[in-house]
C-alpha cells in the first residue's frame, strides 16, 4: 500500500512534470475504476489542461481548467508510469494521453480509483471531504497534535483516523 510520504513524491514529481499539459484523450480498459462511465469520463477529460497536482491524505488531486478536478486513489498500491513521444510498453487500466505525445498509465494492484468531479463537489465528495492536515503539513503543529491527542489513551486508533491526520 502506497503510504503519505510515497504519495507526497508522486504528486509533487506529477506537479513538476505534466503542469499546464493537456489531455488530449483517456483509454480506459478497467471502467469500474471511475466514478462514471467511460465515454463521459473521456469526453469530460478532453481538453482539460492540469494547472497543479498535489496530494490531501492518500489522494492525488489534479487541479484542472473550466473548473474540474481528477482525483487518484492508488488504493493497494499502483505503478503510475510517465511516457514522452508517444511511447509506451506497460500494462494498465487507465491511460492518459496529452496533446504533446506525452502521457501516463496507471495500472492499479487493487482498489484504485480514479474520479473526475467538478470544483462545486469537492466539498461534498464523501472520500476526501473529512481528511484531515498531514502530519507533514505546515498547520500540523505541536499544539494541533496535542489538541488531537486530549482525552485519548491510545495512539493506533488516532493515527489510522483520516479525520484527526491526514495520510
Amino acid at each position: 500500500m502506497a503510504e503519505l510520504p510515497e504519495i507526497m513524491i508522486l504528486s509533487r514529481q506529477m506537479n513538476n512534470e505534466l503542469k499546464s499539459k493537456e489531455f488530449e484523450s483517456a483509454d480506459i480498459i478497467q471502467e469500474k475504476c471511475l466514478n462514471m462511465g467511460s465515454n463521459d469520463f473521456k469526453r469530460q477529460i478532453t481538453g482539460k489542461t492540469i494547472k497543479k497536482v498535489y496530494n490531501k491524505g492518500k489522494w492525488i488531486f489534479f487541479d484542472l481548467s473550466d473548473h474540474y478536478n481528477l482525483l487518484l486513489n492508488l488504493g493497494m498500491g499502483a505503478d503510475i508510469l510517465y511516457y514522452s513521444g508517444g511511447e509506451f510498453r506497460n500494462e494498465y487500466q487507465c491511460r492518459f494521453n496529452f496533446s504533446d505525445n506525452s502521457g501516463f498509465t496507471c495500472k492499479f494492484w487493487w482498489f484504485g480509483h480514479v474520479e473526475l468531479i467538478e470544483d462545486h463537489e469537492l466539498g461534498e465528495h464523501k472520500p476526501t471531504k473529512d481528511i484531515a492536515i498531514s502530519p507533514l503539513d505546515p498547520e500540523f503543529t505541536l499544539e494541533y497534535f496535542k489538541s488531537i491527542c486530549k482525552g485519548r489513551s491510545g495512539i493506533k486508533n488516532l493515527i489510522l483516523n483520516q479525520k484527526k491526520i491526514g495520510g
